[in-house]
């Protein structure tokens, strides 16, 4: 028996060939590197057995002032504040009053209910709140009810929980409604009708078939101001949930404050920051220092306004350690505060080129932040702008879908030192694919998982995720997908003996694992690049194996390590193949 010893480097190399990744790993999922050492991610549980409505994209974990462990979510149609416990929907109202006289309809034999309301800008989806009203045909339109159809500027339809027992009109005199804002898209979506497009182009009267305008997917902004909330959607008003009202007040309008695509908390100098205000894509206002209801500047307060030179619009911002930094869709700009009483923050371009690919595709550790570039590639800020080299970029930007980019969303998993990105893949119709960065050996690896928001291990115990369903998930949280087995593995490139003048007999394994339960190994073998893979296997190994025979005849021959069983960890060692010449071309 003569034992040979390969190693290979860790992190993925997705974007070569299989034998050009000889000494390497060409592929992977559910799995990380650490101490260059390749071994299966931690698992997650649900945080609770109940969802959020809508589809998540963002969420911000803090403390209040009496140690009340805080989350709040955004989604596609609500924002919730989870207490550890319970989700409470804190999603603010936009409208508020008294209906008319007997304003609903009903028919019997049906739980469709006709609502009237002069003026009531309403959409199919946006959710109602009534009180107050009498039966009507049976029933009594009482809570919380989402708008099934609307028929006309003054009327829409929602649907009870039961069937009317009899036709009838009614509800009384004193039916108070809470309008909740406008639910946002789940996608974002290319508009080719009447209207869309440059003007005075093409047919009068004729819906475009190119240069679409894109309907914009709803994102939020997450951010605590000392113990309370402050929350805007993209495109929306700043909003304030204040956590002295408890868990069952809605989050209230900030009148003075501008419209956004966006906003930072300066948590250094007590100051907000509106990104994109008042609908200019470029302009940047704050408000006055420690009160974030007065954004008019004058001569004794610190409010004030600035527009941004160079791009097209401001696509993401991020406070780090010193600066807070702003992408365009062309360039990245610094902002830092000067204590001038004059002028109080000041603008730098520190990089061009390296635009951001959506709102939260950037994610920040320290005083350095790494984001996804706009244009195929990864970047680095740590004082200078740098193009991360990465061994699966191309894997990436081939199968991102470039319409959804906004669904991009980068987390840290500071406790593994790694940056997340999730994102949706051309075959996905949610992000179903992540990518990570490992900043601390400087490698990447990547697989296959729905998430569409993160929070790091901060405030709870465990990172928070979401996923498109509304669950909330615990991360690094035993090795199981919530309770059930969670499949990993990772696959070498090829390699072979010598320059691969001869065949080779593998006759043997001598396994090298920190493992609990089953470890699965697969050998892939062929005898030319271009040759159809035999395989061998999966032959399971358990601690007690000292040697196996999976047996096996090629050029060049792949190793793929896993599992696929509950509980089931393992890390791989210095594997040690017992591989003999087999022959010559």
């Amino acid at each position: 028996m003569t034992l040979t010893k390969i190693e290979f480097a860790p992190g993925v190399h997705k974007d070569f060939t299989p034998l050009t990744n000889e000494g390497s790993f060409q592929d992977g999922d559910k799995i990380r590197f650490r101490d260059r050492m390749a071994e299966n991610i931690g698992g997650w549980r649900k945080a609770l057995a109940s969802q959020v409505s809508g589809v998540p994209r963002a969420i911000k974990t803090w403390t209040t002032l009496s140690g009340q462990k805080t989350a709040a979510i955004g989604t596609s149609q609500k924002l919730y504040i989870f207490d550890g416990i319970r989700f409470h929907d804190i999603t603010p109202y936009e409208e508020s009053g008294t209906l008319g006289t007997d304003p609903f309809s009903v028919t019997s034999g049906s739980p469709v209910v006709t609502v009237t309301d002069p003026s009531h800008n309403r959409s199919a989806g946006d959710y109602v709140n009534f009180s107050g009203a009498s039966a009507v045909g049976g029933i009594t339109i009482d809570g919380e009810y989402s708008v099934t159809a609307v028929i006309d500027v003054s009327t829409y339809t929602v649907t009870h929980g039961s069937n009317a027992t009899s036709t009838a009109t009614g509800g009384g005199s004193s039916v108070a409604y809470n309008y909740e804002i406008s639910i946002g898209r789940d996608d974002a979506t290319l508009l080719y009708g009447w209207g869309a497009g440059v003007w005075n182009q093409g047919t009068w009267g004729t819906p475009r078939s190119s240069n679409p305008v894109v309907a914009d997917l709803r994102v939020w902004t997450l951010d605590n101001w000392g113990e309370d909330l402050l929350c805007m959607p993209r495109g929306g008003n700043l909003y304030w949930w204040d956590a002295t009202n408890g868990v069952g007040a809605r989050a209230q309008k900030v009148a003075a404050a501008p419209t956004g695509e966006f906003f930072v908390v300066d948590g250094e100098n007590r100051e907000v920051i509106v990104f994109g205000a008042d609908g200019d894509p470029l302009n940047i206002q704050w408000c006055d220092q420690n009160d974030f209801t007065d954004w008019t500047p004058t001569a004794t307060n610190t409010a004030d306004e600035r527009r941004l030179l160079g791009g097209s619009s401001i696509v993401g911002a991020l406070v780090t350690k010193g600066e807070i930094l702003i992408w365009t869709d062309v360039a990245l700009h610094g902002m830092q505060y000067t204590y001038r009483g004059d002028f109080n923050y000041a603008l730098r371009k520190i990089g061009m080129q390296c635009g951001l690919i959506g709102m939260n595709a950037a994610a920040s550790h320290g005083s350095t932040a790494w984001w996804m570039g706009n244009n195929q590639n990864f970047y680095v800020y740590d004082g200078r702008v740098r193009i991360l080299s990465c061994p699966i970029r191309k894997d990436v930007f081939d199968n991102l879908t470039a319409l959804q980019s906004d669904k991009v969303f980068a987390g840290v998993n500071g406790a593994h030192m790694e940056i997340w990105w999730f994102w949706q893949s051309d075959s996905g119709t949610e992000n179903d694919r992540y990518t990570i960065y490992n900043f601390g050996e400087n490698i990447w690896y990547h697989g296959t998982l729905e998430r569409t928001a993160w929070a790091d291990k901060e405030v709870f115990d465990y990172p928070l995720a979401l996923d498109a369903s509304g669950y909330l998930r615990e991360h690094e949280y035993g090795k199981n997908d919530d309770g059930n087995a969670l499949a990993s593995y990772v696959e070498t490139g090829e390699f072979d003996l010598g320059d691969g003048d001869k065949l080779m007999f593998l006759n043997g394994i001598v396994p090298d694992f920190v493992q609990s339960g089953t470890v699965q190994i697969t050998l892939k073998a062929r005898k030319w690049p271009n040759s159809e893979q035999v395989t061998k296997g999966p032959v399971n190994v358990t601690s007690s194996d000292d040697y196996i025979r999976p047996r096996i005849r090629g050029r060049q021959v792949s190793l793929r390590v896993g599992s696929n069983e509950v509980d089931a960890s393992w890390r791989i060692g210095r594997l040690r193949f017992d591989a003999m010449p087999d022959g010559s071309l």
